[in-house]
């Protein structure tokens, strides 16, 4: 009697594969999800850090659109100068004063102008 294979015995055998290969199938699709989660993690504190690092850039290197505003200025200025004629500087008492003042006058316009766009920035910032 031990050599007859119970009833069913087979149903149950087959039962027990097809958990199997499910348990398998999903045990594969939590590793592939657990995979893609990192990798999204990831990319997200790679996009974090990118980001904070511009920030840092675009505060560092603002200063580069005054700097060039009043290299513009000073050599506008140094152009006028140069075109006074030296005769009429002296005797209309409008040489180095003036000259002075509109160099003051400039850069107070030029850092104005660098104070909005930085204020700019920082809304943007925001």
């Amino acid at each position: 009697m031990a050599s007859e294979p119970l009833p069913g015995a087979d149903s149950a055998a087959s039962e027990a594969e097809r958990v199997a290969a499910l348990v398998e199938q999903l045990a594969r699709e939590a590793a592939d999800n657990k995979d893609k989660l990192l990798r999204s993690l990831a990319e997200m504190e790679n996009m974090r850090r990118r980001t904070e690092r511009q920030v840092a850039d675009a505060r560092d290197y603002g200063i580069t659109a005054f700097a060039r505003d009043v290299l513009a200025v000073a050599d506008n200025m140094n152009r006028a100068l140069s075109a006074i004629d030296p005769q009429f500087a002296r005797d209309s008492g409008c040489g180095p004063q003036v000259s002075a003042r509109g160099r003051r006058a400039d850069r107070a316009r030029a850092a104005q102008g660098a104070g909005e766009a930085r204020r700019q920035e920082v809304r943007a910032d925001r």
